[in-house]
C-alpha cells in the first residue's frame, strides 16, 4: 500500500465519522436530551448551605 491510498482511506473514514456526529447531533429523537442538558445548565444554583 502507498501512502497516497492510506491517505485516501483515512480521508474517507474521518469524513464518515464527521457526517455520523453530524447526524447524531442533529436526530430528532436526541431534540428532548440535549434541550434539557441546556437548560439545567442555565439554571442558577440556589443551595446556598453549600460552600
Amino acid at each position: 500500500m502507498d501512502s497516497i491510498l492510506i491517505n485516501s482511506i483515512i480521508t474517507v473514514v474521518s469524513f464518515t465519522v464527521f457526517i455520523g456526529i453530524i447526524y447524531w447531533a442533529y436526530n430528532k429523537h436526541n431534540k428532548s436530551k440535549f434541550e434539557a442538558i441546556g437548560q439545567s445548565l442555565l439554571e442558577i444554583d440556589t443551595d446556598t448551605t453549600g460552600k
